[in-house]
């Protein structure tokens, strides 16, 4: 497995030189480790961040402010997982309780405060995440799991989402991987070709002193918590401003079949002017 780690420090802001022409392909075209080079694997890194976080396929990040980037309209593991009959992708899942926000269908639902899904666990122990991570206000940080639209597809496809099939397979459940022979750029994560993306992204409240989208990609988002969360031992559901303040990104391909992780870290964040580091 490999890890990018892409910084923006306000202090390194100014020395970004990198290109905003991209291509993303399914996987690298070097061969792994004979030609493959640190390099290479940077420039790969930096392509997914700037088509993934772009408006559109094929779109372009904004370099004087925030944008929407495509993974919006993504699905989250949750919206699969709830949905009794899960729709196509971009479809969403709401507890009751977010149903009485005011258009609420606009917005996507944030409920997981720890970096894996530990709502099974919370809901048979009454108690919180064991992986809980606060933010400089003390507010629990809030996490979603999106999955680009050939990898929500596959999984119904192959009915991955009914525990029922799954407790069946008797093998390993394995994406498909990218494959560069077969998608050689243009970056679509609806297509097949391009393998399996996921992306894990964190949250925290936007209410706090320098926070706003002059530093970070903000978004409106249901904050939900369930009743085992909450002192009043009732559910929750509230609309809020929230910052983004990290992302994980795996793609699945053919060279990398565990998967290529990319991730952005930031004390400050948007989406213009990541500085690239490599650690393989």
């Amino acid at each position: 497995m490999t890890a990018f780690f892409l910084t923006t420090p306000s202090r390194v802001l100014a020395a970004a030189s990198c290109s905003l022409t991209y291509n993303l392909q399914a996987d690298l075209t070097q061969d792994i480790p004979s030609q493959a080079t640190d390099a290479d694997f940077m420039e790969l890194a930096w392509n997914h961040f700037l088509a993934l976080n772009a408006p559109t396929v094929g779109g372009q990040i904004s370099v004087t402010g925030d944008n929407v980037p495509q993974w919006t309209q993504w699905s989250s593991t949750a919206d699969m997982l709830n949905q009794a009959n899960p729709g196509p992708s971009g479809s969403r899942y709401y507890p009751e309780v977010c149903k009485s926000v005011a258009n609420y269908q606009n917005y996507r639902v944030l409920q997981q405060v720890g970096k894996v899904d530990d709502s099974f666990l919370e809901a048979q122990s009454g108690g919180l995440s064991e992986h809980p991570v606060l933010d400089s206000a003390g507010n629990f940080l809030r996490y979603e799991i999106l999955l680009s639209p050939a990898m929500y597809n596959e999984v119904l496809a192959k009915q991955w989402n009914d525990p029922a099939v799954l407790a069946g397979l008797n093998n390993n459940v394995l994406f498909s991987c990218g494959d560069v022979t077969k998608d050689t750029g243009g970056g679509n994560p609806a297509n097949a070709n391009m393998g399996a993306i996921v992306l894990k992204v964190a949250w925290r409240e936007g209410n706090a002193p320098d926070v706003n989208d002059t530093n970070f990609h903000m978004e409106d988002l249901l904050v939900y918590s369930p009743n085992y969360r909450n002192s009043s031992q009732t559910d929750t559901c509230e609309l809020k401003s929230m910052a983004m303040v990290g992302m994980h990104m795996g793609h699945k391909t053919v060279k990398q079949p565990a998967s290529t992780r990319i991730i952005v870290m930031q004390a400050v964040m948007k989406l213009a002017h990541p500085v690239i580091n490599l650690r393989q």
